[in-house]
């Protein structure tokens, strides 16, 4: 009798033990890294931009789910791998993070609509998915999509019961849209190519820099100007140009990287001489990239007062800690509320929303 009452002693607090595990809410969650992904909706591209995390423990894969919103926010899920280049970019960040692993995703099964789909998003699995051989299991609501990690070549997804304990990945989306702006504007983007930005981040600010020249090219009335300086400056495309919305789209995305010094005050001149070749009664703004002090601070407050003395509403962009704040509230026509920064280029794009619904009048 006593070892009886002793053995269920042991199975009960062994049960708690694995409840507790089970719904421990209590994960660090390590930040691993941002991924950037394209869609296109009526005709506009849009850059998604998420960050992974994975987590320290492991759980159930509701406890797991409900862990991801607890501790990052109501947008964070369980990871949804949607493109061949994530599904890459993840086999490479998790090296790191533990060799033979597995990991929850949000994947599961829906009866209604007979697929195996992600819960964060609602979309169905991708036809490229990489199932273990035997995998996906027979479709049951009580199973969820594993990702079992050896290496970076050797990673697959299975299906097993819900109440497993694995570790999981979260990932929070920060979702940034270009808004269009239907009001007729004259808009100048001046683009920092200096050697400070480097070849790969210099692709980042064209990405942002096209996604800004959308939200207004849509509207056929509005004109854009797109310049680029370094030690230089030069005209990518001119204020009175007949270009389509997908010719400027491959002009922007074909900007070659210069490298040089930082001459803002030529960029600046040349946006300039672009709005007096062709003045018109409506709002002429200028939208400055950079990403740190300009070479001559000086002719850069000079060819600001210039622009901002004929009308021209200018906002800068400064991205990275090595930006000069007062040189940018210089450009922006000390006005605080036209000064947008960036922590670093992988987070210029969440300014990509409030800077263009600021431009709009």
């Amino acid at each position: 009798m006593v070892k009886l009452s002793l053995l269920l002693l042991h199975i009960i607090l062994a049960a708690s033990a694995v409840l507790t595990k089970s719904i421990n809410t209590e994960s660090e969650l390590k930040f691993i890294g941002s991924f950037q992904s394209v869609s296109v909706t009526d005709g506009v591209q849009n850059y998604n931009e998420n960050d992974y995390y994975v987590s320290t423990n492991a759980a159930i894969w509701a406890s797991a789910d409900a862990d991801c919103r607890l501790q990052l926010g109501p947008n964070a899920t369980l990871v949804a791998v949607e493109s061949e280049q994530e599904w890459e970019f993840l086999r490479v960040v998790l090296e790191n993070y533990g060799f033979g692993t597995t990991f929850w995703t949000s994947g599961m099964y829906d009866p209604a609509r007979l697929v195996w789909r992600w819960t964060a998003n609602n979309q169905a699995l991708p036809p490229w998915s990489p199932w273990a051989p035997g995998f996906p299991s027979a479709p049951n609501q009580l199973l969820r999509v594993l990702l079992r990690y050896t290496n970076r070549f050797d990673a697959t997804w299975q299906t097993v019961p819900g109440t497993q304990l694995h570790r999981y990945v979260c990932e929070l989306q920060h979702v940034t849209i270009a808004v269009p702006c239907y009001e007729t504007n004259d808009l100048a983007i001046v683009l920092d190519a200096s050697g400070s930005i480097g070849a790969a981040n210099f692709i980042v600010a064209v990405d942002f820099v096209d996604q800004l020249a959308a939200a207004f090219t849509r509207h056929d009335a509005s004109r854009l100007t797109y310049i680029v300086y370094s030690s230089s400056s030069i005209t990518r495309i001119p204020l009175t140009n007949s270009f389509t919305a997908t010719e400027i789209s491959n002009l922007i995305r074909t900007t070659p990287y210069t490298g040089g010094g930082t001459a803002t005050h030529l960029g600046i001149d040349m946006a300039v001489s672009q709005f007096n070749s062709s003045p018109r009664s409506v709002p002429k703004n200028m939208v400055v990239l950079t990403d740190g002090i300009s070479n001559n601070p000086a002719l850069t407050e000079a060819s600001a007062n210039r622009a901002i003395a004929m009308g021209v509403r200018s906002f800068a962009v400064g991205i990275t800690p090595s930006i000069n704040p007062q040189e940018l509230l210089t450009i922006a026509g000390n006005d605080p509320s036209r000064v947008f920064t960036a922590e670093n280029f992988a987070h210029l794009i969440q300014l990509l929303a409030p800077l263009s619904l600021k431009i709009c009048p």
